[in-house]
């Protein structure tokens, strides 16, 4: 069985977790890792890097470097609710 059929729109994935949840549950867990959410791994490496670059100076990189987690962050929390809740379709007008 395949996770996923080959699709072009995130809505496509509307309610998966009725499917399967622990492939649900995991990506999850990996969107909000690689967008630095604490306590996931990816908030370590994020908060190592920006303090380094805060600490020699470099703030126009860490603020690109917030500003893109933080767009990051709200593409991920939109998958994330695609997942989840099932998305009612109209059909085309």
């Amino acid at each position: 069985m395949t996770v996923f059929n080959k699709s072009d729109y995130i809505t496509e994935l509307s309610g998966y977790v009725k499917l399967n949840k622990t492939v649900s549950i995991s990506i999850s867990l990996l969107l909000f890792s690689t967008a630095g959410v604490p306590p996931l791994a990816g908030f370590i490496t994020k908060f190592l890097v920006i303090s380094e670059a805060l600490k020699n100076d470099y703030y126009v990189s860490a603020l690109i470097a917030v500003l893109s987690s933080t767009i990051a962050l709200i593409y991920y929390i939109r998958m994330r609710v695609c997942l989840y809740i099932k998305y009612i379709s109209f059909g085309h007008v």
